[in-house]
């Protein structure tokens, strides 16, 4: 575009050359004001005609047009670079940081869950079961720093085994407290800190320093400048010759032009009597515009400082642009100096607030004691904030929760069971717990018909010294109603009031090893045998009897160095102990365990073992029971770079199943092993898993029909930018069937917000049935609606005959985050 321009503006120059020779004709004699320039030889005298025209903004044509005398015209073109000056940009340095707020004020979720399946065979025949789930979680932050969850969770089912419920939930939780408090100290530390820093009192002279170089590179650059520089330099270039400026920076151009028009005269005056030289002299000396007389007079009279008398306007204007020009320029120079030697100091100390600011937040990340937070606030000017004058009694809240809740406390006591009412725990010096509300021990829903189970209910107290996670002795005080075992003559449910008294201790040897013990009496049973009966009156408690008491030691430690972990359990449970973890019935036991993790060969093979015996306690039955079997549980994972994964296990399993209104639950032992290979082919992406599993259970273990099975399965998938492959076969066998499915699918992207996929499933049972099953799913993501799934399949289960039943399964899923 720049090359087009120059030719427009070429053509409308050329009719100047012949002005110019017109010119030369009429000007035979020196010229008075024009700038002329003559050849070295002085033979002849040469008109110049001079265009500027700027090509872009760093670019200028300089067009020189010549008439000679003796040489014809003549035509000449200069390219002239102007290069930018160096001028840094100015940084951003906000002059207020802005605080780091922990969240938004109010965010959460909504996920709403639809299940069906038309034939349910375990644990308890069933058909056309529907379920609909919804929760609700509200999360909001009052005061940027008090988090407050509101959790609410409802559902209802068509199933005879599961009742229909709904909870709700407001809790505090002390921990994401913590997590906001120090993040929001920390932000209101870093601005403290930057505002009061050494960098701050350098900010505003080096924005001051900043805009003033800012302003005089604009200046010096500017397009008009540039055009005004170039004809100055040209009017003095013809009367020193030379239109370089660059060395005027050690002169000034007025020193430098007086110093050559002396000379000039001197020689002119000199070789006056002389024709050549004179003439020379005279031709190189017509700028000063027929002023020669002038000279001869200011030479007779010694005035040589004068010279700049004997030049034009014209002239007296360019060299005092010239003089502003190199000025400015200096000035420049001087700033941009300056400007560095700011920057230096304000590098150094905005590094030594970087050092505070860092040190700050770090103490602040690792410490968990209020005095030294409250410390801080003070520090940095913030404890005026209630909230920081209050911290060491907010830290000390680890959970307020009213509503249901999950109760985790001690092992012989109330452990990982849920309470519907209030749940307080604060851990200062001293721990305080404080527990209320109604236990329905959901998960036993298939044994605890809807229509049939009872209120039951826990309170629950615990005082003690020292921290939960640290050192302490802990005094629990438990008592409530439990359901056991048996009817009333009414066909009501049994229970039992549970009073009973803990006392646990936990000791740190080191910060990776600690033990903890814990001792538990418990009031008897109300339905027990009379053997427990002294004269007839039934005994509430005894210190001398041991049946009602139980015992429990742990034991864990961990060696970083080698990523070992040890831990260790035992427990004694005495025949008529009683606490709301506790299932046995009319039953004495003792039950160890020993299970270690451990890392090898740099941590890419990862083994996790464990062995303990009597482990048959479950919620789930209420038989008596005692078992000295030994179970044993073994899993290894080896994880190598640019390998496939390898996981295998042997462990114990467990089937439930329910023969009329019993629950049973066999346990037996299954073996796994997986190995897993992802890897990247061009654009696509594969993933290859095989997989071998086999459970170790006979015919006679609760009517197993399909026992001692095993099980090979190979799948693969491929994965592009919008298209996924994937394809698996499985083959289970045992003794009297063999299952046979082949399995191939298909999803695609359809655009940002929506993928669909279908698929079909062959399934082979021996060789007497063969079935064609199918499956699909649609997913639509969108922002502010949420999300969608739908997925649908049509299946086979074996049944007893030796054939395929067919099984529907459908399910919806809605979920949105706000």
């Amino acid at each position: 575009m720049a090359n087009t321009k120059t030719i427009l503006f070429l053509l409308c120059l050329f009719p100047l050359p012949a002005i110019a020779q017109q010119l030369n004709n009429v000007l035979s004699s020196p010229p008075h004001l024009l700038p002329a320039t003559y050849n070295i030889k002085g033979d002849g005298l040469i008109l110049p005609f001079k265009a500027y025209y700027n090509g872009d903004d760093s670019t200028v044509y300089y067009f020189l047009f010549i008439a000679g005398v003796c040489k014809g015209n003549y035509f000449s073109k200069r390219t002239l670079r102007v290069s930018f000056l160096p001028v840094q940009t100015q940084p951003v340095i906000a002059k207020e940081p802005a605080v780091l707020h922990t969240g938004p004020t109010l965010h959460g979720n909504i996920n709403y869950d639809f299940f069906y399946r038309s034939v349910v065979d375990t644990p308890h025949a069933g058909a056309n079961i529907m379920q609909h789930s919804l929760r609700v979680n509200i999360h909001a932050m009052l005061k940027k720093v008090l988090p407050v969850a509101v959790h609410i969770q409802t559902r209802h089912s068509n199933s005879p085994l599961f009742k229909n419920y709904t909870d709700a939930t407001i809790a505090f939780n002390g921990q994401t407290f913590q997590s906001a408090l120090k993040e929001n100290l920390k932000a209101e530390i870093t601005e403290r800190i930057n505002r009061k820093g050494p960098d701050r009192l350098l900010h505003d002279e080096l924005q001051k320093k900043y805009a003033l170089q800012q302003q005089l590179a604009q200046w010096l650059q500017d397009g008009r400048q540039v055009q005004q520089l170039a004809d100055n330099r040209q009017a003095v270039a013809a009367i020193t010759g030379n239109g370089d400026i660059s060395e005027y920076s050690k002169a000034m151009p007025e020193e430098r032009i007086n110093a050559y028009l002396q000379n000039t005269m001197q020689n002119a005056l000199i070789h006056k009597g002389e024709h050549a030289d004179h003439t020379r002299w005279m031709h190189k000396g017509a700028a000063l515009s027929g002023k020669a007389k002038q000279i001869a007079a200011l030479k007779n009279q010694g005035t040589f400082s004068s010279t700049r008398n004997v030049m034009n306007d014209k002239q007296k204007k360019a060299i005092d642009y010239l003089k502003a020009y190199i000025a400015k320029k200096e000035k420049y120079k001087q700033v941009s100096e300056e400007v560095k030697q700011w920057e230096e100091k304000y590098i150094k100390a905005k590094a030594l607030t970087r050092l505070a600011t860092d040190s700050a937040r770090q103490l602040v990340d690792a410490t968990t004691d209020p005095a030294v937070l409250q410390a801080q606030a003070k520090k940095y000017g913030l404890d005026s904030n209630k909230i920081y004058k209050r911290v060491k009694q907010l830290m000390a809240i680890t959970k307020i929760a009213v509503g249901r809740s999950s109760i985790d406390y001690a092992e012989l006591t109330a452990k990982n069971i849920s309470v519907t009412g209030v749940n307080i725990e604060y851990n200062s010096c001293f721990y305080y717990a404080v527990a209320a509300g109604t236990v329905d021990y959901r998960y036993r829903d298939f044994i605890a018909n809807r229509n049939g189970n009872i209120k039951q209910y826990l309170m629950l107290v615990r005082i003690g010294m020292g921290k939960k996670e640290g050192n302490n002795l802990i005094f629990t005080l438990y008592r409530g109603r439990k359901q056991v075992q048996g009817f009333t003559n009414t066909h009501q449910p049994l229970t039992n009031r549970v009073l009973g008294i803990s006392v646990e201790g936990r000791y740190y040897f080191n910060k990776h090893t600690y033990v903890l013990a814990e001792l538990a009496k418990s009031s008897y049973p109300q339905y027990h045998s009379l053997q427990n009966s002294v004269g007839g009156a039934l005994k509430k408690s005894a210190l001398s009897d041991r049946s009602n008491e139980a015992y429990a030691i742990q034991f864990f430690s961990g060696i970083p160095a080698t990523g070992t972990r040890i831990y260790g359990q035992y427990k004694r449970i005495g025949l008529n102990f009683q606490s709301f973890t506790v299932f046995n019935y009319n039953a004495q036991y003792a039950a160890w365990q020993v299970s270690a993790d451990q890392f090898l060969f740099k941590r890419k093979l990862f083994i996790s073992a464990v062995v303990k015996n009597n482990a048959y306690h479950s919620p789930y039955t209420i038989y008596n029971y005692k078992s000295n079997t030994i179970f044993k549980s073994i899993q290894a994972t080896l994880h190598i770079k640019k390998w496939p994964v390898v996981t295998a296990g042997y462990m114990p399993s467990s089937q439930l199943s329910k023969v009329g209104n019993e629950m049973m639950e066999t346990r037996f032992n299954m073996a796994m092993v997986t190995v897993s290979y992802t890897y990247r082919l061009k654009q696509y992406y594969l993933f290859t898993t095989a997989m071998y599993t086999r459970f170790f259970n006979r015919q006679e273990q609760q009517r197993f029909v399909y026992y001692n099975a095993r099980t090979w399965m190979i799948s693969h998938s491929v994965t592009g930018n919008r298209l996924r492959f994937s394809s698996s076969v499985a083959v289970s066998y045992s003794t009297g069937y063999r299952l046979t499915t082949a399995d191939e699918g298909l999803s695609c992207r359809l655009n940002k917000w929506l993928n669909a996929g279908f698929g079909l499933k062959w399934n082979r049972m021996n060789p007497y049935s063969n079935r064609l099953g199918y499956y699909g799913n649609v997913q639509a993501k969108l922002a502010k609606p949420g999300g969608i799934s739908i997925a649908f399949e049509r299946g086979f289960l074996p049944g007893l005959s030796q054939t395929l039943l067919p099984n529907d399964m459908a399910r919806i899923v809605y979920s949105k985050t706000f």
